[in-house]
């Protein structure tokens, strides 16, 4: 017999809360590219133009609380102007949305490395 949703195993977290997913972990349709700066030396990349989710997941089923996602983030800033991504965080089949920040050139103005961007969930 199938299981309701309500029913799924819960995802388990560290001692500390904390879990964390690299980048050939999570589906998506962004490429995956060598990196030193990152963790594992690898992350999802994305084009000049992209359109589309880099990276979806993990589908965890989470108990109601706060939850700080982290996503960190490195970007080619020059001659761009305008929003160069969205964060989302999203829940259920219809992609209900909880969270998400846009990001700009300023945002990373100086550095070639990774930011940490952090969105607040309740």
């Amino acid at each position: 017999m199938p299981r309701r949703d309500d029913e799924r195993p819960r995802k388990r977290f560290s001692r500390s809360g904390h879990t964390s997913h690299q980048p050939g972990q999570l589906p998506g349709t962004g490429g995956v590219a060598e990196d030193s700066l990152a963790s594992g030396g690898r992350a999802r990349f994305a084009p000049l133009g992209f359109v589309g989710a880099v990276l979806y997941g993990p589908y965890d089923f989470l108990e109601k609380g706060r939850y700080r996602i982290d996503f960190f983030v490195k970007a080619a800033v020059e001659g761009n102007e305008g929003a160069l991504a969205r964060l989302e965080v999203t829940a259920g089949g219809d992609c209900k949305l909880h969270a998400h920040r846009d990001l700009f050139a300023t945002d990373f103005a100086g550095k070639n490395s990774y930011r940490k961007f952090s969105l607040l969930l309740e």
